[in-house]
């Protein structure tokens, strides 16, 4: 989703009467009642290598332990003819992020790849 339709559902939201409504982010987390959340204590613009990222910091951590993310996958490598050289790209097996032939785990979904 990119800032300008969270704009428009959040005025819809807000012209509709619920503009003093608590947000909460929904965690994938099992949970005995209503789904578990947590709220947000910020939304800012990312720097460095979040240029050109929207971020929303949470009041509680959203982690996960012992998911899929944690098997060890092998890369993809995608071959380019460039003239005279060859180049190699490897990316994430998971989300397609470009990754470095240094990474252990994908910097965009954290999936955990061979060196």
């Amino acid at each position: 989703m990119v800032l300008s339709e969270l704009k428009k559902q959040v005025d819809f939201l807000c012209d509709t009467g619920h503009g003093d409504n608590l947000v909460l982010v929904t965690l994938s987390e099992s949970s005995i009642g209503s789904r578990a959340a947590t709220g947000i204590t910020g939304i800012h613009s990312g720097i460095d290598w979040e240029h050109g990222q929207v971020r929303i910091s949470t009041e509680k951590k959203i982690i996960s332990y012992g998911k899929d993310r944690d098997e060890v996958i092998e890369p993809i490598r995608e071959d380019y003819d460039i003239g005279s050289r060859i180049r190699h790209l490897l990316l994430c097996p998971k989300c397609q992020n470009q990754l470095s032939k240094y990474d252990n785990y994908c910097g965009n979904c954290g999936q955990r790849v061979k060196k």
